[in-house]
């Protein structure tokens, strides 16, 4: 008897003499590795590779990883936290984003924790600075936010300028801009 492949009628890992009397069709023959033709039909390459005892291939296993954040990301983590400000007697708020990693906004000077300065409308230049010792007064959940990608744009933007410091761009709106660019739906949810 050979293993192997065999004419028309033996299979993966079967026998080469006449198969005629094995009821079972070419798609649920089971070869060496004990998974059958089928199976490794709807395996992904990973899968198979597991079966087959082989490494996973790196690349492969990080497109499931990137493709899994993608379908299911972490949404519940992101927050825009905020302080009476230091302009208008504070009766305006300073306000940054938190994530489980970050506390970053928009402030005057990237060397001084945002309040330590006085900033004036159209004269500071503004920042992308951290403000991880920064204390707030209260903090409110974002939903349907994309965490990973709220990250992204604070990693990306750290320590750049944002242009001059105004009625439209300042804190808050920074804030407010970086949860939209990554908003996955309404925060309020629909029922």
């Amino acid at each position: 008897m050979t293993e192997g492949v065999s004419g028309s009628s033996g299979g993966i890992g079967q026998s080469g003499e006449g198969n005629s009397s094995s009821a079972e069709s070419p798609q649920s023959t089971q070869a060496v590795d004990g998974m059958t033709t089928e199976d490794r039909l709807k395996s992904t390459p990973t899968e198979l590779d597991r079966a087959l005892g082989k490494p996973a291939d790196s690349m492969i296993a990080a497109e499931e990883a990137s493709k899994a954040a993608k379908q299911n990301p972490k949404q519940d983590n992101v927050q825009i936290c905020c302080r009476p400000a230091q302009i208008a007697l504070g009766l305006v708020e300073h306000c940054w984003v938190r994530t489980d990693t970050k506390d970053v906004g928009l402030g005057g000077n990237p060397d001084l924790v945002p309040g330590e300065a006085y900033e004036s409308p159209y004269a500071t230049e503004t920042y992308v600075i951290d403000h991880s010792k920064d204390t707030p007064e209260h903090c409110t959940t974002m939903n349907n936010v994309n965490e990973l990608c709220v990250n992204g744009i604070l990693d990306d933007e750290l320590n750049k300028s944002q242009g001059g410091f105004g009625l439209h761009n300042n804190c808050q709106s920074y804030a407010y801009s970086v949860v939209n660019r990554c908003r996955t739906g309404p925060q309020i949810p629909v029922k």
